[in-house]
């Protein structure tokens, strides 16, 4: 059971901003099963197998009861909503990979070939309830629906690789991956007739079935050679990829997407003479859009945050580089990393997001009443992510402590486009940190740190959204063995939230502690008692930037409980 109250602020274009309001009460129940399988056979020390079945079984059910406001930033108030969404889902999945793997008796020269399945299948029945009124209309509109919904994913895919040696150090490696995958998606809504008390009348814009297919060929040459302190992999792809959908119902269409691809990658070590190392790793890769995002039926769980998706979308395509150097002195006990990553997607799959100021008529004569909204995936250029991280830490010999100083900078740039206004949302992050750790002796052990992060969110639509923030985390774990097998152990954390806004901004303090025994001669029996939350302040506080809005959020945690643990 979950509780959870949140604001949204979106990156409307104008003077004014559309602002939606939440409370939301969840009950879920999850059931899961799962059961994994590995079976290595080593037939002769040229040839070996590795098999590795799975299978997982779930059952999930949940209500989720909204209260929804939309207004404008002023306060005039446009529409809510009053909903009761109640879904009861099980499905299955089953996988396998077979490994075949030959060494020949030249040194490096092996082969392998690999084939993989997986089946995925989920069935599911909806039920939602909704009283929505808006501003424009002059009587409430009600929802009584159900819903039918299975869905259906084959996938098998091979490898094939070969390894010849060059030269004395290099070994050139040629792989061939083919994959096929066929998803099928159906989902049924029915009105209640109101006349015959019967669920019987199809809802053909909230019912949708669709297949889809998705094939590629990739064949890899590569490069790697280990020269002294130099390990160096080298490759580039050609990928060939075919991406297919039919909708059969309501409206019959096909879709085709044929992509040429070239994706290199790079994987480069260096050791230093002075025991630092450098990794430097770079990747290209493809994504396809899934099922849900390509199947054209809007999902009305929240009535007034309508979601549908775009067959007409392509494969999002993918730059990683990574960089990490770090530096160990033995002698002094110093060390030292700098990590740094990027990521920019072309064709990077986001959101277009219709906000109605107005009843707009969509296609399928749809109607979008004013304060409402309806979002929809489309491809767009513009998204980078970068991240890093820098630790140098020592050790202080006089109190037997390690003291570590870290810093990072991290910036998100993600595209969306707003009633058809294109919106960059930037955020940045500048957080450092202190931890200073300490084992005393076998018997005491304490760590302390402190790390702060200031925030920074700037967008190009709607400047007035701008807003920094900080956050500062500071915690004390320490742990005692005090007598004859008698343990103590606490833990206190103390969060500052500032400039997130009035209803947000708070002082927690969790404090946890526990007192245990260690009984037998090895003290391999322990019975601990413990108090959770000590103080009774747990609260999940979190703020999430998009492309499209700043969601503040205040959800119902789990506050001062006791547990004995054996």
């Amino acid at each position: 059971i979950n509780n959870t109250n949140l604001t949204r602020q979106y990156f409307s274009t104008g003077d004014s901003s559309s602002n939606y309001k939440e409370a939301n009460n969840t009950t879920t129940r999850n059931i899961n099963h799962r059961v994994n399988l590995r079976l290595d056979y080593e037939i002769d020390s040229m040839n070996r197998i590795i098999f590795t079945p799975k299978f997982s079984y779930q059952s999930n059910s949940q209500t989720n009861v909204i209260d929804g406001q939309t207004f404008l930033s002023e306060g005039t108030l446009l529409s809510q909503t009053d909903s009761r969404y109640t879904a009861n889902n099980s499905g299955y999945n089953g996988s396998g990979d077979l490994l075949y793997q030959h060494k020949f008796n030249k040194r490096f020269r092996t082969i392998s070939f690999d084939v993989g399945t997986n089946i995925n299948n989920k069935f599911g029945t909806a039920a939602q309830n909704a009283m929505n009124s808006f501003q424009t209309a002059s009587d409430s509109t009600t929802l009584d629906q159900q819903a039918n919904s299975s869905g259906t994913s084959y996938q098998i895919t091979g490898n094939v690789t070969y390894t010849e040696p060059a030269g004395k150090t290099g070994i050139i490696q040629l792989t061939y991956e083919p994959s096929y995958t066929w998803n099928k998606s159906e989902k049924e809504t029915f009105n209640n007739d109101t006349a015959l008390h019967t669920y019987s009348l199809l809802d053909t814009i909230l019912s949708n079935k669709y297949d889809n297919n998705y094939m590629t060929h990739r064949a890899t040459v590569g490069y790697r050679v280990k020269a002294g302190r130099l390990n160096l992999t080298v490759g580039v792809a050609a990928q060939y990829a075919l991406l297919t959908g039919t909708s059969v119902f309501p409206n019959a269409y096909n879709t085709d997407r044929t992509f040429y691809n070239v994706l290199p990658n790079l994987r480069l070590t260096y050791k230093f003479k002075d025991n630092s190392n450098l990794r430097v790793f770079y990747r290209a890769s493809t994504t396809p859009p899934s099922i849900a995002q390509l199947q054209n039926v809007i999902d009305n769980s929240n009535p007034l945050l309508l979601n549908t998706g775009n067959p007409d979308l392509k494969q999002s395509y993918d730059h990683l580089i990574l960089g990490r150097y770090g530096f160990t002195n033995a002698k002094t006990g110093q060390t030292f990393f700098a990590f740094a990553v990027v990521h920019y997607t072309q064709n990077y799959v986001g959101n277009s997001t219709l906000i109605a100021s107005k009843d707009t008529v969509l296609t399928n004569d749809v109607v979008l009443h004013a304060g409402s909204q309806l979002t929809k995936p489309v491809n767009m250029n513009g998204n980078v992510t970068f991240n890093s991280f820098f630790n140098y830490g020592l050790p202080i010999t006089k109190i037997k402590c390690n003291i570590n100083f870290s810093a990072g900078l991290s910036y998100n740039r993600s595209p969306g486009y707003i009633n058809s206004a294109l919106n960059f949302s930037n955020t940045y992050g500048i957080t450092g940190g202190l931890v200073l750790s300490s084992n005393i002796s076998d018997k005491i052990d304490f760590t302390i740190s402190y790390y702060p992060t200031y925030n920074i969110v700037k967008n190009t639509l709607q400047t007035g959204s701008n807003n920094n923030y900080f956050t500062h985390t500071a915690n004390l774990k320490f742990n005692w063995l005090f007598w004859k097998g008698f343990v103590f152990n606490t833990n206190l954390q103390y969060t500052v939230y500032t400039g997130v806004g009035s209803a947000y901004d708070q002082n927690i303090f969790l404090w946890n502690a526990a007192l245990g025994y260690k009984f037998l001669k090895d003290e391999s029996l322990d019975v601990r008692l413990g108090v959770n939350d000590i103080l009774n302040q747990n609260s999940g506080i979190s703020r999430t930037v998009t492309d499209t809005y700043v969601e503040d959020s205040k959800t119902q945690v789990l506050q001062r409980y006791m547990m004995l643990t054996v």
